[in-house]
């Protein structure tokens, strides 16, 4: 059977109850620094809230975070440290900031349709299969 586990009302970090659903008598009572290893825990609740200095999750393979609605995440900076980054959204992706750096070490290409700016060390590239409008006050070539 299954081992669920769930922070009660009124518990401290540092004194957390697990109860096995179903089984009034089998109640562990968990005190300072502990550890614990299950094949598999499922936890099936209301609103579940964490607080805690630092938590750390790990996952061997595969992790997936999912909400019906929004998800937000805050904190005072967010770092992602990954091989790759794939970012698809269905409308609309935006970035709002005082100041916004994409940075490629290669290459940074912008594309929509068959047009596409591309900046590499080595210069930059405009390509358009239509017109490329070029607007202001002044415009200098070399």
């Amino acid at each position: 059977m299954a081992l669920n586990a769930r922070l009660l009302a009124g518990a401290a970090l540092d004194d957390v109850t697990l109860v096995r659903l179903g089984f009034v008598d089998a109640v562990s009572e968990l005190a300072g620094g502990q550890s614990i290893s299950a094949g598999s825990v499922s936890t099936s609740t209301g609103p579940y809230n964490v607080t805690a200095k630092t938590v750390t999750i790990n996952a061997s393979e595969t992790m997936g975070l999912v909400a019906g609605d929004v998800r937000r995440d805050g904190s005072t900076n967010h770092f992602i440290d990954t091989g790759g980054l794939w970012v698809m959204a269905k409308s609309i992706v935006q970035m709002i900031a005082g100041k916004i750096l994409a940075q490629g070490n290669g290459e940074v290409r912008l594309v929509s349709g068959g047009s596409s700016i591309t900046l590499t060390p080595g210069g930059i590239q405009i390509q358009s299969g239509g017109p490329v409008v070029v607007n202001g006050s002044v415009i200098k070539l070399n």
